[in-house]
């Protein structure tokens, strides 16, 4: 059966590169615009405990350690940080629902015992041991950990406090 106005010869399919090409620049040119370039969130220099066959418990402390323990209660919100350095003990308890008070009580603290005489990078030898609760948000181990590292004046200059932190297991 023949089809008229068909002719097999005349049917020939022409792909149209140009607008193709359009739309390819046009995609590449919208998604470097609307790409924005984050910092990287945190860069902390922990060292982090590696799987042992037995536990071995050490008895000495170094007098240049710093050991923080994170207390949470049963809704998993931080109530209490005990801070040893040295022969020196604090205990900061959270009061109220905000935690901001209890961290900053801790970066003076690091301040002050750590940096000693006023100079925040004499500190940098230092090591922190962090110790949690298993019940604890990350968050609020997150935020121990930028407070014991250093600060962000309103200038815009960053003070470094402590650069070795590490995790110690809960006991």
């Amino acid at each position: 059966m023949k089809i008229r106005g068909y002719d097999k010869r005349a049917t020939e399919i022409k792909l149209q590169m140009t607008p193709l090409i359009d739309i390819v620049f046009q995609l590449l040119v919208f998604f470097i615009m609307t790409y924005k370039v984050t910092a990287m969130e945190g860069d902390y220099n922990i060292k982090m405990p590696l799987a042992a066959e037995e536990q071995t418990l050490t008895t000495e402390t170094l007098e240049d350690v710093l050991m923080v323990k994170l207390n949470a209660d049963s809704n998993r919100n931080l109530v209490s940080m005990d801070v040893k350095y040295g022969m020196e003990e604090k205990r900061f308890v959270r009061e109220g629902s905000d935690p901001a008070a209890i961290f900053n009580s801790l970066r003076s603290f690091v301040i002050g015992a750590v940096a000693g005489s006023g100079d925040p990078a004499s500190g940098s030898d230092v090591e922190a041991e962090i110790e949690t609760s298993f019940e604890l948000r990350y968050e609020e181990t997150v935020r121990a950990i930028e407070s014991l590292s250093g600060y962000k004046t309103d200038d815009g200059q960053i003070i470094k406090l402590i650069e070795k932190i590490k995790f110690r297991d809960a006991r």
